[in-house]
């Protein structure tokens, strides 16, 4: 379980592998310079300078799309192929969409 501060928002990036062959397995993106993600935690939000408190749009479990070169890669445990263990942290602001069925 991992706990964020503030305006950020912990993501696990999500992806739907497609098989072409027995051996090799190929992504699917949503479109170039986006990624689709779940929302695993949030923080409380945070209050400026001027006193006015800032919430953070998002829930866990939604999922949002935000651009691919936000945010930081944290991983939380020690083995590299353990894709639970591995968080997007991003800024509340960084979230582009919310997706919605």
């Amino acid at each position: 379980m991992i706990k964020v501060l503030k305006n950020m928002v912990a993501l696990r990036q999500l992806e739907t592998l497609q098989s072409l062959s027995d051996t090799l397995y190929i992504p699917d993106t949503i479109e170039e310079g986006t990624r689709k993600c779940e929302v695993m935690a949030v923080g409380p939000g945070y209050t400026d300078e001027h006193g006015k408190f800032h919430g953070v749009d998002v829930q866990v479990g939604d999922i949002v799309f935000c651009s691919r070169y936000s945010g930081q890669i944290l991983k939380a445990g020690d083995d590299e192929r353990d894709v639970d263990s591995k968080y997007l942290i991003v800024r509340n602001e960084d979230i582009i969409a919310v997706f919605s069925d």
